[in-house]
């Protein structure tokens, strides 16, 4: 039912959407009355979601073709090109980051950015001004996210 959803709300509208929402909701109360998933799997009350088949049952069907699943019993590619994994030196780029920082810290105005910082700490703390404005402010100074960040968790997260 999930799997059905999806393409409707994608590809069919609103109507139809909504109406197989209220019918999924209505088959969820029905089970939940029931009792729940496994006891009506247990009594072999007939399922009528896909979600609700016992695993090897839904295999079954699946190898035998009698459900179909894209990719795996129907439509499957001739030829199945190899993805390119894109290969991440994860240390060099913290090095780049950490170097770049410190760079834009070398190179602000630390009176500037102390200023702004102090304004987000004060529009936190008395509620007037725009938090919005003095945050872009702080970061046309060059302030790091996590300096914004911290002008204002002192303010509403004191226990941190």
């Amino acid at each position: 039912d999930v799997k059905c959803l999806g393409f409707l709300y994608l590809y069919v509208g609103r109507y139809p959407r909504n109406n197989a929402s209220r019918n999924t909701w209505a088959h969820v109360q029905e089970i939940e009355q029931l009792g729940g998933r496994q006891p009506r799997l247990s009594r072999r009350i007939s399922p009528r979601c896909a979600s609700s088949i016992p695993p090897p049952a839904r295999r079954q069907r699946i190898d035998s073709g009698k459900e179909t699943v894209v990719g795996r019993n129907k439509y499957r590619l001739t030829k199945e090109e190899p993805l390119e994994i894109l290969d991440i030196d994860n240390d060099a780029v913290r090095r780049a980051q950490v170097e770049r920082l410190q760079r834009v810290r070398a190179e602000r105005d630390e009176a500037k950015v102390r200023a702004a910082l102090n304004g987000i700490t004060e529009a936190a703390e008395t509620g007037k001004g725009n938090l919005l404005e003095r945050g872009v402010e702080a970061a046309r100074a060059r302030a790091t996210l996590g300096e914004i960040s911290d002008a204002m968790i002192c303010v509403y997260f004191p226990w941190r």
